[in-house]
């Protein structure tokens, strides 16, 4: 078979010489062959060498291809094999984990998987009803008997009662609903979704005093909700008026609140955020939204003043580029480890990442950024490394990234906290400047070994070109 001779030359080679040897370049492992050429040295033995390292690796492409279908076939026949031995062994302490994980809170109300997963077997049906997490969402849409079933096999556990249909339900079955479930409200942990109107029909009915609520997530409404809650940590609001003046703003750690098609008070909500001292993590969403002045400017607290955990933004929709710089003028004063901005609005200018003040904005440990707007790369890093000395990593998705190098490349970069660059989706072009950034950031000369640059569903960008600059600056250079 044409190379399989020169593959088991190779692999003899390899086994006495080691692997240092069998792979410089001029390293021949078959026996002498004519010069027809009469080619000079080194010409004769690279040009041996050459020839017999391409045999070589067609066979090993061949070999790959089969071994790949054998694989493959073999992973198809021993999957479901391996799932039932693997559920067989597994604990029912083990297996009750696996239905709780499955069984998250953001699974839809229409969810029927607690009772589908206790109609699998005998043994699924015993490890489901001792399993009382499975049993807590209490839907105002489902029959009365099932709510009530839910509840009997629940426990002591905390209860998410789920409003999502509402609408669904007359005045009579609201009315049995809350008879039910209104006397566990001490074991509420959640509402989804809450209106101003719910809020009243729930009060009316008894429910005020709610000691184990941690979560609330509301609907078009005025979050002075009157309501004894202190425990309540969590809120997520669509459309919502959020105001200084709302109690249990203290105690509050998580907030994500989005706005679509609103006339936005950015200096108000800034003075809300202000005031929860225990926040978080943040989440802002606006689509199509405006200001309602055309300036911000207030006392701010000091830039990267107040720590926290995670600050994300999402712009949509035509909302004007002014607005998203006066979010990040009122925002500055935060000091997020993880930030991650969306920028999918419909701007025809660079990406916006400045304040008003002409600031870059991005500040975090992990910084990752999906921009729909062109993007420098360089300009970027050139910008962030110096004045943000804690990033450790940045990950962009950019479908139109460009590397425009400024003269000297790069003097920034070998200092830099920076340890991981990750860059998806993005039209990689020119070479040139891609093998810049990979050579200035993945640089033998820097201390840091630790360095890697993920390059992510590129395009205009060539396998060849990527294994011959991994040749060069190291493995920390990975694509996929």
């Amino acid at each position: 078979m044409d190379g399989l001779d020169d593959l088991l030359s190779l692999l003899t080679f390899l086994k006495s010489n080691g692997w240092n040897a069998t792979f410089t370049e001029d390293a021949v492992y078959g026996l002498r062959c004519d010069n027809p050429h009469s080619y000079p040295e080194p010409l004769l033995s690279l040009h041996r060498s050459f020839a017999e390292s391409k045999r070589c690796m067609k066979v090993l492409d061949r070999i790959r291809h089969h071994l790949g279908r054998k694989i493959r076939a073999l992973r198809r026949r021993c999957m479901p094999l391996i799932f039932v031995d693997g559920i067989e062994r597994m604990p029912d302490e083990l297996l009750a984990h696996v239905f709780e994980m499955a069984y998250t809170p953001a699974e839809s109300a229409e969810s029927e998987f607690p009772v589908i997963v206790s109609h699998v077997s005998y043994r699924f049906r015993q490890v489901a009803l001792h399993t009382p997490a499975l049993w807590t969402r209490l839907s105002i849409a489902k029959p009365l008997d099932r709510v009530k079933t839910f509840i009997s096999r629940s426990g002591h556990a905390n209860l998410e009662v789920d409003l999502l249909f509402w609408h669904r339900v007359n005045g009579f079955q609201k009315t049995a609903f809350f008879h039910v479930v209104g006397p566990l409200s001490r074991r509420w942990s959640s509402i989804t979704p809450l209106t101003d109107y719910k809020v009243s029909v729930m009060t009316s009915a008894g429910v005020s005093e709610l000691p184990n609520l941690q979560h609330l997530s509301c609907l078009g409404m005025d979050l002075m909700i009157p309501w004894t809650m202190p425990l309540l940590t969590s809120i997520q609001g669509y459309e919502c008026r959020f105001t200084p003046q709302m109690s249990h703003l203290s105690q509050l750690s998580s907030i994500s609140l989005r706005y679509a098609d609103q006339c936005m008070d950015i200096l108000g909500l800034s003075e809300t955020f202000h005031a929860m001292r225990s926040m978080r993590d943040l989440s802002l969403e606006l689509c199509s939204c405006t200001n309602q002045t055309a300036s911000c400017a207030a006392a701010l607290p000091e830039r990267h003043s107040f720590n926290m955990d995670a600050l994300k933004i999402y712009v949509e929709g035509d909302t004007p580029d002014v607005v998203v710089g006066q979010l990040y003028s009122v925002l500055s004063y935060l000091a997020p480890s993880t930030m991650v901005i969306s920028l999918q609005h419909s701007s025809k200018d660079m990406a916006l990442l400045h304040n008003t003040d002409g600031r870059l904005f991005p500040y975090g440990s992990t910084i990752r950024l999906l921009i729909k707007q062109p993007l420098n790369t360089f300009r970027l890093l050139e910008e962030l490394l110096p004045v943000c000395d804690i990033v450790r990593s940045v990950h962009l998705v950019a479908p139109t990234t460009s590397f425009s190098v400024r003269s000297p490349p790069c003097p920034w970069m070998a200092g830099s906290s920076l340890r991981h660059l990750r860059i998806e989706k993005a039209s990689l072009s020119p070479e040139d400047d891609m093998k810049i950034l990979a050579r200035a950031f993945l640089s033998t000369n820097n201390d840091d070994r630790s360095r890697s640059l993920e390059l992510v569903s590129c395009e205009k960008i060539s396998e060849t070109f990527l294994l011959e600059l991994q040749d060069d600056v190291g493995d920390g250079l990975q694509w996929w």
